[in-house]
């Protein structure tokens, strides 16, 4: 469940990033390439979009044969809340991500390591 929440924690960072709000629309596999490739059309990923549509924070046009969301102007203190939550309710390490991503100078070279 912690997966399915960080999932779409990241498809409406996404959406609020492009500025997708009511009639400006984009597809699913638009938001699936905000994922890493192993979660890519996973159970996971596709229980997130149904349960953001559930929530109503997500609008449904069918369009073109593909489903198309975009982001519901009206619930809109309510996914950001949901957005802002603590980050001890979840594991540090949800999506597969690098555990050390602070940035650390390499003093040997002057580049920098993330």
């Amino acid at each position: 469940m912690d997966l399915e929440k960080a999932i779409m924690k990241r498809f409406l960072r996404k959406l609020v990033n492009l500025n997708i709000w009511g009639g400006r629309h984009t597809e699913v596999r638009n938001l699936q390439k905000s994922l890493p490739d192993h979660l890519r059309g996973t159970k996971e990923h596709k229980n997130a979009i149904k349960e953001l549509i559930n929530l109503g924070f997500l609008n449904v046009k069918p369009s073109t044969g593909e489903m198309h969301v975009s982001l519901n102007s009206h619930k809109q203190k309510k996914f950001l809340n949901f957005c802002r939550k603590k980050k001890n309710e979840f594991p540090e390490n949800p999506l597969g991500k690098r555990k050390n991503e602070t940035k650390k100078e390499d003093n040997r070279r002057g580049f920098w390591i993330f």
